[in-house]
């Protein structure tokens, strides 16, 4: 609903981000159930199996996601 909300206001809405607190920042069949077709960025913050938070980003690219370059500046 947001991300329309935004289209509407002629917004563009290149990405969004979410969580797996007790889990990888790896996506999940849910989030490629719920992913949105074309060049939208998806960044998941997690937790590494030494629990350590972090994140990473993701793409889908024909149908699977595929990890982008996450850069800190």
């Amino acid at each position: 609903a947001a991300i329309r909300h935004a289209r509407g206001l002629d917004l563009e809405v290149i990405g969004a981000y979410h969580s797996h607190p007790s889990s990888p920042p790896t996506p999940s069949l849910a989030d490629l159930h719920e992913s949105i077709p074309g060049d939208f960025l998806y960044v998941i913050l997690g937790r590494d199996p030494g629990g350590t938070s972090s994140s990473r980003a993701w793409q889908i690219v024909d149908g699977n996601f595929v990890p982008v370059p996450l850069v800190t500046i």
